[in-house]
Protein backbone atom coordinates (compact mmCIF):
# COMPACT_ATOMS: atom_id res chain seq x y z
CA UNK A 1 0.00 0.00 0.00
CA UNK A 2 1.34 3.77 -0.43
CA UNK A 3 2.53 5.45 2.19
CA UNK A 4 2.63 9.30 3.68
CA UNK A 5 5.89 10.74 3.50
CA UNK A 6 7.24 12.49 6.03
CA UNK A 7 10.39 15.53 5.93
CA UNK A 8 11.27 13.45 2.47
CA UNK A 9 11.23 9.64 4.81
CA UNK A 10 9.09 6.99 4.35
CA UNK A 11 7.20 6.38 7.56
CA UNK A 12 7.31 3.07 9.09
CA UNK A 13 5.23 2.35 11.95
CA UNK A 14 2.23 0.51 12.37
CA UNK A 15 -0.12 0.88 15.80
CA UNK A 16 0.98 3.14 18.43
CA UNK A 17 0.52 3.08 21.89
CA UNK A 18 1.37 5.10 25.00
CA UNK A 19 3.21 3.00 27.51
CA UNK A 20 4.59 5.58 30.01
CA UNK A 21 2.13 8.69 30.47
CA UNK A 22 3.82 11.94 29.45
CA UNK A 23 2.72 13.35 32.67
CA UNK A 24 5.12 10.87 34.63
CA UNK A 25 7.84 9.73 32.00
CA UNK A 26 7.89 13.66 31.42
CA UNK A 27 9.10 14.63 34.76
CA UNK A 28 11.78 16.67 33.11
CA UNK A 29 13.94 18.96 35.36
CA UNK A 30 13.68 22.89 34.67
CA UNK A 31 17.19 22.37 35.12
CA UNK A 32 19.22 22.03 31.72
CA UNK A 33 23.24 23.41 30.72
CA UNK A 34 23.01 26.48 28.53
CA UNK A 35 26.30 25.71 26.48
CA UNK A 36 25.13 22.29 25.09
CA UNK A 37 23.31 22.55 22.12
CA UNK A 38 23.27 18.89 20.73
CA UNK A 39 23.16 16.12 22.52
CA UNK A 40 26.93 15.02 23.32
CA UNK A 41 27.83 11.27 23.90
CA UNK A 42 26.95 10.41 27.06
CA UNK A 43 25.49 7.33 29.63
CA UNK A 44 23.13 4.37 28.20
CA UNK A 45 20.42 3.15 29.57
CA UNK A 46 18.43 -0.64 28.60
CA UNK A 47 15.16 -0.53 27.46
CA UNK A 48 13.08 -3.76 26.21
CA UNK A 49 9.92 -3.65 24.14
CA UNK A 50 7.67 -7.02 24.46
CA UNK A 51 5.02 -7.60 21.96
CA UNK A 52 1.50 -7.83 23.01
CA UNK A 53 0.00 -10.82 20.67
CA UNK A 54 -0.46 -12.45 17.27
CA UNK A 55 3.10 -12.37 15.32
CA UNK A 56 4.13 -9.39 17.01
CA UNK A 57 7.29 -10.99 18.17
CA UNK A 58 8.84 -10.65 14.86
CA UNK A 59 7.72 -6.90 14.15
CA UNK A 60 10.95 -4.70 14.73
CA UNK A 61 10.55 -1.29 17.00
CA UNK A 62 12.16 1.89 15.52
CA UNK A 63 12.99 4.26 18.57
CA UNK A 64 13.54 8.05 17.85
CA UNK A 65 15.48 10.04 20.16
CA UNK A 66 14.16 13.41 20.96
CA UNK A 67 15.84 14.73 23.60
CA UNK A 68 19.22 13.68 25.48
CA UNK A 69 19.30 14.67 28.80
CA UNK A 70 21.24 13.09 32.43
CA UNK A 71 18.97 10.85 33.80
CA UNK A 72 18.36 10.12 37.26
CA UNK A 73 15.69 7.81 38.92
CA UNK A 74 13.98 9.35 41.98
CA UNK A 75 11.22 8.43 43.95
CA UNK A 76 9.58 5.93 41.67
CA UNK A 77 10.16 8.19 38.48
CA UNK A 78 12.81 9.61 36.16
CA UNK A 79 13.64 13.24 35.53
CA UNK A 80 15.94 14.75 32.68
CA UNK A 81 17.91 17.37 33.35
CA UNK A 82 20.70 19.25 30.57
CA UNK A 83 18.06 18.60 28.46
CA UNK A 84 19.07 19.10 24.52
CA UNK A 85 18.10 17.96 21.24
CA UNK A 86 19.29 14.66 19.74
CA UNK A 87 20.01 16.03 16.44
CA UNK A 88 18.94 18.64 13.73
CA UNK A 89 16.03 16.83 12.44
CA UNK A 90 13.99 15.78 15.35
CA UNK A 91 14.50 19.39 16.47
CA UNK A 92 12.91 20.34 12.74
CA UNK A 93 9.99 18.20 12.98
CA UNK A 94 9.30 18.72 17.20
CA UNK A 95 9.22 22.61 16.60
CA UNK A 96 6.94 21.97 13.49
CA UNK A 97 4.17 19.64 14.84
CA UNK A 98 3.94 22.53 17.93
CA UNK A 99 3.80 25.10 15.64
CA UNK A 100 0.85 23.28 13.88
CA UNK A 101 -0.93 22.78 17.33
CA UNK A 102 -0.14 26.43 18.63
CA UNK A 103 0.75 29.14 15.63
CA UNK A 104 2.02 31.12 18.13
CA UNK A 105 4.48 29.23 19.04
CA UNK A 106 8.29 30.92 18.87
CA UNK A 107 11.65 29.02 18.80
CA UNK A 108 14.29 30.11 20.58
CA UNK A 109 17.27 31.07 18.54
CA UNK A 110 19.18 29.16 20.86
CA UNK A 111 19.20 25.26 20.63
CA UNK A 112 19.71 24.35 24.56
CA UNK A 113 16.49 26.90 24.95
CA UNK A 114 14.76 25.69 22.34
CA UNK A 115 15.23 21.93 23.69
CA UNK A 116 13.92 23.02 27.06
CA UNK A 117 11.13 25.02 26.26
CA UNK A 118 9.45 21.98 23.43
CA UNK A 119 9.87 20.08 26.63
CA UNK A 120 8.07 22.29 28.96
CA UNK A 121 5.03 22.48 25.71
CA UNK A 122 4.93 18.55 25.35
CA UNK A 123 4.89 18.54 29.00
CA UNK A 124 1.61 20.94 29.37
CA UNK A 125 0.11 19.27 26.37
CA UNK A 126 0.02 15.63 26.55
CA UNK A 127 -1.47 15.48 30.52
CA UNK A 128 -3.83 12.64 31.92
CA UNK A 129 -1.84 9.56 30.37
CA UNK A 130 -0.04 6.41 31.70
CA UNK A 131 1.17 3.19 30.78
CA UNK A 132 -2.28 1.70 29.31
CA UNK A 133 -3.43 5.09 28.00
CA UNK A 134 -4.03 4.69 23.74
CA UNK A 135 -3.29 7.99 22.54
CA UNK A 136 -6.37 9.30 20.47
CA UNK A 137 -6.09 10.37 16.83
CA UNK A 138 -6.55 13.98 16.82
CA UNK A 139 -4.29 13.96 20.68
CA UNK A 140 -0.92 16.12 20.18
CA UNK A 141 0.73 13.24 21.19
CA UNK A 142 0.08 10.97 18.00
CA UNK A 143 0.51 14.23 16.06
CA UNK A 144 3.86 14.37 17.72
CA UNK A 145 4.45 10.87 17.06
CA UNK A 146 3.75 11.53 13.43
CA UNK A 147 5.46 13.95 13.14
CA UNK A 148 8.69 12.39 14.39
CA UNK A 149 8.43 9.15 12.28
CA UNK A 150 10.54 8.68 9.57
CA UNK A 151 13.31 11.08 10.19
CA UNK A 152 16.63 9.27 9.43
CA UNK A 153 18.33 9.18 12.95
CA UNK A 154 16.68 6.21 14.41
CA UNK A 155 17.95 2.65 16.29
CA UNK A 156 15.83 -0.69 16.25
CA UNK A 157 14.71 -2.16 18.52
CA UNK A 158 13.51 -6.13 18.51
CA UNK A 159 10.88 -7.31 20.70
CA UNK A 160 11.61 -8.59 24.14
CA UNK A 161 15.66 -7.65 23.55
CA UNK A 162 17.15 -5.12 25.75
CA UNK A 163 18.74 -2.52 23.91
CA UNK A 164 21.34 -0.12 25.05
CA UNK A 165 20.72 3.81 24.34
CA UNK A 166 22.02 7.31 25.03
CA UNK A 167 20.00 8.81 28.02
CA UNK A 168 17.20 10.49 26.93
CA UNK A 169 13.43 10.69 26.20
CA UNK A 170 12.31 8.58 23.17
CA UNK A 171 9.99 7.96 20.41
CA UNK A 172 9.25 4.05 20.14
CA UNK A 173 6.74 2.95 17.28
CA UNK A 174 6.89 -0.01 15.07
CA UNK A 175 8.51 -0.51 12.25
CA UNK A 176 7.25 -1.46 8.82
CA UNK A 177 4.34 -3.92 8.44
CA UNK A 178 2.55 -3.69 5.15
CA UNK A 179 1.20 -6.62 4.14
CA UNK A 180 2.22 -8.38 7.01
CA UNK A 181 -0.11 -11.41 8.32
CA UNK A 182 -1.15 -11.09 11.97
CA UNK A 183 0.77 -8.01 12.61
CA UNK A 184 -0.12 -4.99 13.86
CA UNK A 185 1.58 -1.90 15.11
CA UNK A 186 1.79 -0.24 18.69
CA UNK A 187 0.38 3.08 19.52
CA UNK A 188 3.05 5.53 20.36
CA UNK A 189 5.48 5.06 23.05
CA UNK A 190 7.38 7.50 24.64
CA UNK A 191 9.72 6.74 27.34
CA UNK A 192 12.90 8.10 29.64
CA UNK A 193 15.90 5.48 29.14
CA UNK A 194 18.50 5.83 31.40
CA UNK A 195 18.94 4.79 35.08
CA UNK A 196 17.39 1.62 36.04
CA UNK A 197 16.40 -0.52 32.75
CA UNK A 198 13.03 0.36 31.36
CA UNK A 199 10.55 -2.64 30.12
CA UNK A 200 7.26 -1.62 27.70
CA UNK A 201 5.16 -3.10 26.75
CA UNK A 202 3.61 -2.26 22.60
CA UNK A 203 -0.28 -1.32 23.26
CA UNK A 204 -2.05 -3.10 20.50
CA UNK A 205 -3.78 -6.04 19.61
CA UNK A 206 -4.19 -8.21 16.40
CA UNK A 207 -7.60 -8.21 14.36
CA UNK A 208 -8.78 -11.76 14.28
CA UNK A 209 -11.62 -13.43 12.07
CA UNK A 210 -13.40 -16.20 13.10
CA UNK A 211 -15.91 -17.93 10.35
CA UNK A 212 -18.99 -20.01 11.01
CA UNK A 213 -22.00 -22.09 9.32
CA UNK A 214 -25.72 -23.51 10.58
CA UNK A 215 -27.42 -26.23 9.72
CA UNK A 216 -30.57 -24.52 9.14
CA UNK A 217 -32.47 -25.03 11.92
CA UNK A 218 -29.54 -26.37 14.42
CA UNK A 219 -29.80 -24.65 17.24
CA UNK A 220 -26.05 -22.55 16.82
CA UNK A 221 -23.36 -22.05 14.95
CA UNK A 222 -19.99 -24.77 13.95
CA UNK A 223 -17.37 -25.50 12.00
CA UNK A 224 -18.94 -27.86 9.38
CA UNK A 225 -22.68 -28.48 8.02
CA UNK A 226 -23.70 -31.05 5.40
CA UNK A 227 -26.41 -30.08 2.31
CA UNK A 228 -27.84 -30.86 -0.48
CA UNK A 229 -27.91 -29.10 -3.83
CA UNK A 230 -29.57 -25.83 -4.21
CA UNK A 231 -30.01 -25.72 0.32
CA UNK A 232 -29.00 -22.37 1.18
CA UNK A 233 -27.33 -22.26 4.74
CA UNK A 234 -26.54 -19.23 7.10
CA UNK A 235 -22.55 -18.35 7.56
CA UNK A 236 -21.54 -15.82 10.12
CA UNK A 237 -18.35 -14.26 9.90
CA UNK A 238 -17.14 -12.32 13.28
CA UNK A 239 -14.26 -9.99 12.79
CA UNK A 240 -12.35 -7.90 15.79
CA UNK A 241 -10.83 -4.42 15.52
CA UNK A 242 -7.42 -3.13 17.46
CA UNK A 243 -7.33 -2.30 20.32
CA UNK A 244 -5.81 0.85 19.57
CA UNK A 245 -8.46 1.56 17.08
CA UNK A 246 -8.43 5.53 18.38
CA UNK A 247 -5.24 6.02 16.99
CA UNK A 248 -6.10 6.05 13.27
CA UNK A 249 -8.18 9.24 11.74
CA UNK A 250 -9.75 6.42 9.31
CA UNK A 251 -9.72 2.67 9.78
CA UNK A 252 -9.64 0.36 6.43
CA UNK A 253 -11.36 -3.10 7.18
CA UNK A 254 -12.89 -5.41 5.40
CA UNK A 255 -13.58 -8.98 4.84
CA UNK A 256 -11.88 -11.38 1.83
CA UNK A 257 -13.87 -14.42 1.54
CA UNK A 258 -13.00 -16.75 -0.68
CA UNK A 259 -15.46 -20.02 -1.59
CA UNK A 260 -15.00 -22.96 -3.16
CA UNK A 261 -16.06 -23.06 -7.11
CA UNK A 262 -18.86 -26.03 -5.34
CA UNK A 263 -20.21 -22.88 -3.71
CA UNK A 264 -23.04 -19.97 -4.87
CA UNK A 265 -23.75 -16.73 -2.81
CA UNK A 266 -26.64 -15.16 -2.58
CA UNK A 267 -25.75 -11.55 -2.61
CA UNK A 268 -29.12 -10.43 -1.44
CA UNK A 269 -28.72 -12.21 2.31
CA UNK A 270 -25.74 -9.90 2.49
CA UNK A 271 -26.34 -7.95 6.05
CA UNK A 272 -23.15 -6.42 8.26
CA UNK A 273 -23.78 -5.86 11.56
CA UNK A 274 -21.74 -3.85 14.30
CA UNK A 275 -22.22 -4.82 18.40
CA UNK A 276 -25.75 -6.25 17.06
CA UNK A 277 -26.88 -2.45 15.10
CA UNK A 278 -27.57 -3.09 11.03
CA UNK A 279 -25.32 -1.05 9.27
CA UNK A 280 -26.57 0.59 5.79
CA UNK A 281 -25.31 -0.88 3.13
CA UNK A 282 -23.90 2.35 1.74
CA UNK A 283 -21.22 2.52 4.49
CA UNK A 284 -19.44 -0.56 2.79
CA UNK A 285 -19.10 -2.00 -0.77
CA UNK A 286 -19.83 -5.49 -2.12
CA UNK A 287 -17.68 -7.02 -4.91
CA UNK A 288 -18.88 -10.67 -6.22
CA UNK A 289 -17.12 -12.79 -8.69
CA UNK A 290 -17.00 -16.78 -8.94
CA UNK A 291 -14.82 -17.81 -5.97
CA UNK A 292 -14.02 -14.38 -4.36
CA UNK A 293 -16.63 -12.00 -1.95
CA UNK A 294 -15.61 -8.58 -0.86
CA UNK A 295 -17.45 -6.40 2.01
CA UNK A 296 -15.29 -3.89 2.17
CA UNK A 297 -15.57 -0.34 4.78
CA UNK A 298 -12.96 1.90 3.31
CA UNK A 299 -13.40 3.57 6.98
CA UNK A 300 -15.20 1.74 9.45
CA UNK A 301 -15.14 4.42 12.10
CA UNK A 302 -17.59 6.45 9.74
CA UNK A 303 -19.97 3.38 9.49
CA UNK A 304 -23.71 4.50 10.03
CA UNK A 305 -26.98 3.04 10.99
CA UNK A 306 -30.05 2.18 8.42
CA UNK A 307 -31.47 5.61 9.55
CA UNK A 308 -28.10 7.21 8.72
CA UNK A 309 -26.87 7.92 12.27
CA UNK A 310 -23.10 6.98 13.37
CA UNK A 311 -22.55 3.77 14.54
CA UNK A 312 -19.81 4.28 17.61
CA UNK A 313 -16.97 1.63 16.60
CA UNK A 314 -14.61 1.35 19.66
CA UNK A 315 -11.48 -1.15 20.30
CA UNK A 316 -13.94 -4.17 21.62
CA UNK A 317 -16.57 -3.82 18.38
CA UNK A 318 -17.17 -6.78 17.20
CA UNK A 319 -18.22 -6.27 12.95
CA UNK A 320 -20.60 -9.56 11.62
CA UNK A 321 -20.77 -10.43 8.19
CA UNK A 322 -23.31 -12.88 7.67
CA UNK A 323 -24.85 -14.26 4.45
CA UNK A 324 -26.33 -17.80 2.69
CA UNK A 325 -24.89 -19.82 0.17
CA UNK A 326 -25.28 -22.81 -1.42
CA UNK A 327 -23.97 -26.02 -3.01
CA UNK A 328 -23.94 -25.86 -6.74
CA UNK A 329 -23.10 -28.68 -9.81
CA UNK A 330 -19.43 -28.23 -9.34
CA UNK A 331 -20.07 -29.11 -5.14
CA UNK A 332 -17.16 -32.10 -4.30
CA UNK A 333 -18.03 -34.63 -2.65
CA UNK A 334 -17.85 -35.52 1.06
CA UNK A 335 -14.32 -35.91 2.39
CA UNK A 336 -13.14 -33.52 -0.53
CA UNK A 337 -15.61 -30.93 1.39
CA UNK A 338 -16.75 -27.62 -0.07
CA UNK A 339 -14.13 -25.07 2.04
CA UNK A 340 -14.96 -21.34 2.46
CA UNK A 341 -12.24 -19.78 3.93
CA UNK A 342 -11.63 -15.93 4.90
CA UNK A 343 -9.33 -13.30 5.81
CA UNK A 344 -9.74 -9.42 7.16
CA UNK A 345 -7.65 -7.07 5.73
CA UNK A 346 -7.03 -4.23 8.12
CA UNK A 347 -5.31 -0.76 8.44
CA UNK A 348 -2.28 -1.66 10.71
CA UNK A 349 -0.47 2.08 10.72
CA UNK A 350 -1.53 4.48 12.04
CA UNK A 351 -1.42 7.57 10.05
CA UNK A 352 -0.13 5.65 6.80
CA UNK A 353 -1.98 4.03 4.44
CA UNK A 354 -0.36 0.44 5.57
CA UNK A 355 -2.71 -2.50 5.66
CA UNK A 356 -1.93 -5.77 7.60
CA UNK A 357 -3.73 -9.34 7.04
CA UNK A 358 -5.73 -11.37 10.01
CA UNK A 359 -4.78 -15.22 9.54
CA UNK A 360 -7.05 -16.78 7.88
CA UNK A 361 -10.11 -19.17 9.38
CA UNK A 362 -12.64 -21.41 7.50
CA UNK A 363 -15.65 -23.65 7.53
CA UNK A 364 -16.90 -26.84 4.87
CA UNK A 365 -20.34 -28.03 3.88
CA UNK A 366 -20.31 -31.79 2.71
CA UNK A 367 -22.37 -33.61 0.49
CA UNK A 368 -22.37 -37.05 -0.27
CA UNK A 369 -23.41 -39.83 -3.30
CA UNK A 370 -25.68 -42.37 -2.57
CA UNK A 371 -25.68 -45.60 -5.05
CA UNK A 372 -28.19 -48.37 -4.99
CA UNK A 373 -27.89 -51.93 -6.18
CA UNK A 374 -30.42 -54.03 -7.58
CA UNK A 375 -29.65 -57.52 -7.16
CA UNK A 376 -31.57 -61.47 -7.95
CA UNK A 377 -31.53 -62.47 -4.01
CA UNK A 378 -30.83 -65.94 -5.05
CA UNK A 379 -28.55 -65.20 -7.23
CA UNK A 380 -26.13 -62.03 -6.30
CA UNK A 381 -24.41 -62.00 -9.72
CA UNK A 382 -27.44 -61.07 -11.25
CA UNK A 383 -28.37 -57.47 -11.99
CA UNK A 384 -31.69 -56.12 -12.22
CA UNK A 385 -32.49 -53.58 -14.53
CA UNK A 386 -35.62 -51.19 -15.08
CA UNK A 387 -36.69 -51.46 -11.16
CA UNK A 388 -37.74 -47.99 -10.45
CA UNK A 389 -37.60 -46.10 -6.77
CA UNK A 390 -38.65 -43.06 -5.68
CA UNK A 391 -36.38 -41.25 -2.19
CA UNK A 392 -39.10 -39.33 -0.20
CA UNK A 393 -37.55 -37.39 2.91
CA UNK A 394 -38.84 -39.02 6.19
CA UNK A 395 -36.65 -37.02 8.58
CA UNK A 396 -34.49 -34.22 7.18
CA UNK A 397 -30.65 -33.71 8.67
CA UNK A 398 -31.42 -29.73 8.88
CA UNK A 399 -35.01 -28.21 8.11
CA UNK A 400 -38.14 -29.79 9.27
CA UNK A 401 -39.62 -28.18 6.00
CA UNK A 402 -37.82 -30.59 3.80
CA UNK A 403 -38.99 -33.45 5.03
CA UNK A 404 -41.94 -35.06 2.68
CA UNK A 405 -40.11 -33.47 -0.28
CA UNK A 406 -38.69 -35.83 -2.66
CA UNK A 407 -35.32 -36.55 -4.43
CA UNK A 408 -34.60 -35.20 -7.52
CA UNK A 409 -31.67 -36.23 -10.21
CA UNK A 410 -29.32 -34.12 -9.53
CA UNK A 411 -29.71 -34.13 -5.74
CA UNK A 412 -32.13 -31.15 -4.28
CA UNK A 413 -35.35 -31.93 -3.28
CA UNK A 414 -38.42 -31.16 -5.21
CA UNK A 415 -42.73 -31.17 -4.11
CA UNK A 416 -42.92 -34.35 -6.86
CA UNK A 417 -41.79 -37.46 -6.82
CA UNK A 418 -38.75 -38.57 -9.00
CA UNK A 419 -38.84 -42.03 -10.29
CA UNK A 420 -34.83 -43.74 -10.62
CA UNK A 421 -34.62 -46.69 -12.64
CA UNK A 422 -31.77 -49.08 -12.55
CA UNK A 423 -29.61 -49.49 -15.71
CA UNK A 424 -28.67 -52.55 -17.07
CA UNK A 425 -25.57 -52.79 -14.35
CA UNK A 426 -29.03 -52.75 -12.23
CA UNK A 427 -27.40 -49.61 -10.24
CA UNK A 428 -28.97 -46.26 -9.65
CA UNK A 429 -26.53 -42.96 -8.74
CA UNK A 430 -27.48 -39.50 -6.78
CA UNK A 431 -24.67 -36.52 -5.81
CA UNK A 432 -25.38 -33.70 -3.97
CA UNK A 433 -27.68 -35.58 -1.15
CA UNK A 434 -27.79 -34.68 2.65
CA UNK A 435 -27.83 -36.23 5.48
CA UNK A 436 -31.28 -37.42 6.88
CA UNK A 437 -33.87 -40.12 6.85
CA UNK A 438 -34.88 -41.56 3.48
CA UNK A 439 -37.89 -43.15 2.53
CA UNK A 440 -37.30 -45.48 -0.31
CA UNK A 441 -39.79 -47.29 -2.18
CA UNK A 442 -39.76 -49.39 -5.42
CA UNK A 443 -42.29 -48.67 -7.45
CA UNK A 444 -41.63 -50.85 -10.51
CA UNK A 445 -40.39 -54.22 -10.14
CA UNK A 446 -38.24 -55.48 -13.00
CA UNK A 447 -40.12 -58.31 -14.53
CA UNK A 448 -40.53 -61.15 -12.78
CA UNK A 449 -39.35 -60.38 -9.72
CA UNK A 450 -41.82 -58.79 -6.52
CA UNK A 451 -41.12 -55.60 -5.50
CA UNK A 452 -39.05 -55.01 -1.52
CA UNK A 453 -41.41 -53.36 0.95
CA UNK A 454 -41.18 -49.65 1.55
CA UNK A 455 -38.21 -49.16 3.74
CA UNK A 456 -36.30 -46.65 5.45
CA UNK A 457 -32.65 -45.23 5.09
CA UNK A 458 -30.48 -43.41 7.66
CA UNK A 459 -27.31 -41.47 6.44
CA UNK A 460 -25.41 -40.04 10.19
CA UNK A 461 -22.94 -37.52 9.85
CA UNK A 462 -20.34 -36.17 12.92
CA UNK A 463 -20.79 -32.02 11.29
CA UNK A 464 -22.54 -30.75 13.86
CA UNK A 465 -19.67 -32.16 16.10
CA UNK A 466 -16.56 -30.98 14.53
CA UNK A 467 -15.01 -28.60 16.47
CA UNK A 468 -12.53 -27.41 13.56
CA UNK A 469 -12.77 -27.54 9.89
CA UNK A 470 -10.37 -29.73 9.62
CA UNK A 471 -11.67 -32.62 12.04
CA UNK A 472 -11.93 -35.79 9.79
CA UNK A 473 -15.34 -36.71 8.71
CA UNK A 474 -16.90 -39.89 9.80
CA UNK A 475 -20.22 -41.30 7.92
CA UNK A 476 -22.48 -44.14 8.79
CA UNK A 477 -25.52 -45.58 7.17
CA UNK A 478 -28.76 -48.16 8.57
CA UNK A 479 -31.38 -49.30 7.03
CA UNK A 480 -35.32 -50.08 8.13
CA UNK A 481 -38.33 -51.66 7.32
CA UNK A 482 -36.95 -54.85 4.96
CA UNK A 483 -34.64 -57.77 5.45
CA UNK A 484 -34.13 -57.64 1.94
CA UNK A 485 -31.98 -54.32 2.09
CA UNK A 486 -28.30 -54.03 3.35
CA UNK A 487 -26.33 -50.42 3.62
CA UNK A 488 -22.91 -49.49 4.03
CA UNK A 489 -20.80 -46.07 3.66
CA UNK A 490 -17.27 -44.65 2.83
CA UNK A 491 -16.44 -41.55 4.61
CA UNK A 492 -13.45 -41.45 2.47
CA UNK A 493 -15.47 -41.33 -0.93
CA UNK A 494 -18.63 -39.83 0.77
CA UNK A 495 -21.03 -42.60 -0.39
CA UNK A 496 -23.67 -44.46 1.03
CA UNK A 497 -24.71 -47.91 -0.92
CA UNK A 498 -27.76 -49.35 -0.78
CA UNK A 499 -27.75 -53.63 -1.50
CA UNK A 500 -31.50 -54.33 -2.52
CA UNK A 501 -32.51 -57.73 -3.31
CA UNK A 502 -35.61 -59.06 -4.86
CA UNK A 503 -37.26 -62.52 -4.72
CA UNK A 504 -39.02 -63.90 -8.19
CA UNK A 505 -42.67 -64.44 -9.00
CA UNK A 506 -43.43 -68.14 -7.53
CA UNK A 507 -47.05 -68.59 -9.41
CA UNK A 508 -47.47 -72.07 -10.98
CA UNK A 509 -46.80 -71.44 -15.13
CA UNK A 510 -50.39 -71.12 -17.07
CA UNK A 511 -49.51 -73.08 -19.99
CA UNK A 512 -51.78 -76.80 -19.20
CA UNK A 513 -53.52 -75.00 -16.64
CA UNK A 514 -57.00 -75.13 -17.99
CA UNK A 515 -56.94 -78.89 -19.25
CA UNK A 516 -56.03 -79.71 -15.54
CA UNK A 517 -59.37 -77.92 -14.70
CA UNK A 518 -61.05 -79.45 -17.38
CA UNK A 519 -59.69 -83.22 -15.94
CA UNK A 520 -60.62 -81.86 -12.90
CA UNK A 521 -64.26 -80.84 -13.85
CA UNK A 522 -64.69 -84.39 -15.78
CA UNK A 523 -63.33 -86.40 -13.04
CA UNK A 524 -65.63 -84.99 -10.60
CA UNK A 525 -68.92 -85.33 -12.91
CA UNK A 526 -67.69 -89.29 -13.09
CA UNK A 527 -67.80 -89.55 -9.13
CA UNK A 528 -71.04 -87.47 -8.59
CA UNK A 529 -72.55 -89.58 -11.52
CA UNK A 530 -71.44 -93.00 -9.81
CA UNK A 531 -72.64 -91.99 -6.78
CA UNK A 532 -76.09 -91.49 -7.91
CA UNK A 533 -76.62 -94.71 -9.84
CA UNK A 534 -75.37 -96.63 -6.54
CA UNK A 535 -77.68 -95.14 -4.69
CA UNK A 536 -80.78 -95.68 -7.00
CA UNK A 537 -79.58 -99.44 -7.37
CA UNK A 538 -79.38 -99.67 -3.10
CA UNK A 539 -82.87 -98.10 -3.26
CA UNK A 540 -84.44 -101.01 -5.83
CA UNK A 541 -83.30 -103.26 -3.20
CA UNK A 542 -84.81 -102.38 -0.41
CA UNK A 543 -88.30 -102.19 -2.14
Amino acid sequence: MPRKVKNMEHKGIARKAVTAGLAAAMALSMAFTPAVALAAPGATGQITVTADSGDNASTKYSAYQIFAGDVVDKDGSKTVANIAWANDSVRTAVVNAIKAEDSSYADPTDASASAQQAAEFINAHITGTNNTTILDNASFGNKLADAVDGIADKTTVTPGTAASLPEGYYLIVTADVNGKVDQNGTSPIFAIVGGSAVTVKEKTTVPTVEKQIKDDDAANFGKAASSELGKKLDYQITGTVASNLATYNTYYYAFKDTPSAGLDIDQSTIHVTIDGTEVDPSSYTVAATPGSLSVEFQDLKAAKNTKGAAISVNATSKVVLTYQASLNANSVIASQDNPNEVHVEYSNNPNTDQHGFTKPDKVKDYTYKLGLVKKDKQNQSRALSGAKFTLQVKNADNTSGDNGKYVQADGSLGNTAHEFTTGTDGTISVDHIDAGTYTVKETVAPKGYEPVSDFDVTITDNTKDMSTADDALTLSAASTGSQDVKTSADANKGTVTIMVSDVKNNGLPLTGQSGLMVTVLVGGAIVAASATAMAKRKKSARE
